[in-house]
């Protein structure tokens, strides 16, 4: 297992520097690239606060990339059915695309 999230962090790493195109000629950036990397390998539901702490980046920096990729229907938002302020993020079937 070690082994497989070593292989996955550098795959995340090399993404980080890829420049990607959508469909629609629209270009994911670095920051982009590397939330929808943590989301694939978090092994719990990724909240923006963790995102923001994976990334060394201010929630508000998160907080463009995640509204960006929802917008582009690459990740979704799971609200908690306790506390509907507070959501995790899931990559959608389009987001799990992208980074195949």
């Amino acid at each position: 297992m070690e082994k497989i999230v070593s292989h996955f962090e550098t795959l995340r790493l090399f993404g980080r520097l890829a420049l990607r195109k959508g469909k629609k000629g629209e270009r994911l950036s670095a920051g982009e690239l590397d939330v929808l990397f943590l989301i694939a390998l978090g092994i719990t539901p990724q909240t923006p606060g963790m995102l923001s702490a994976d990334m060394g980046a201010s929630k508000t920096i998160v907080s463009r990339f995640t509204d960006s990729l929802c917008k582009k229907e690459l990740i979704q938002k799971q609200f908690d059915q306790i506390d509907g302020r507070s959501y995790s993020l899931a990559l959608t079937e389009k987001g799990n695309r992208e980074l195949i």
